[in-house]
């Protein structure tokens, strides 16, 4: 038995497991890594991935260690080289560390 489908039952197959793809990206956690600029305007640039300690590393190290390049998705393009960047920063989840860091001023 072969099933046969309408164009119309194919369209609404998609919407929904579009809706369901959308629902998921919605609830999932994310990190937002935070890239600060060596500029006197204070830049800061940023994005999200997924809520991932590792990933959320590699990140961080590859941006110290090669750099920055900025891709706003409609044509500018962008690269800041390793001695631009002030700091690198991962907010929005726990990073876990067998060495936690404490601060103090003087």
């Amino acid at each position: 038995m072969h099933l046969v489908t309408s164009e119309h039952e194919d369209q609404c197959n998609r919407e929904a497991s579009e809706r369901e793809r959308s629902k998921i990206t919605k609830e999932e956690k994310v990190l937002t890594i935070e890239i600060y600029l060596t500029d006197n305007g204070g830049t800061v640039f940023s994005y999200e991935i997924p809520d991932d300690p590792t990933k959320a590393r590699e990140h961080a190290a590859a941006i110290i260690a090669r750099g920055y390049r900025h891709n706003d998705g409609e044509g500018v393009f962008i690269a800041y080289p390793p001695h631009r960047i002030e700091k690198v920063k991962v907010v929005g989840g726990k990073i876990p560390t067998g060495y936690p860091g404490k601060v103090r001023g003087t």
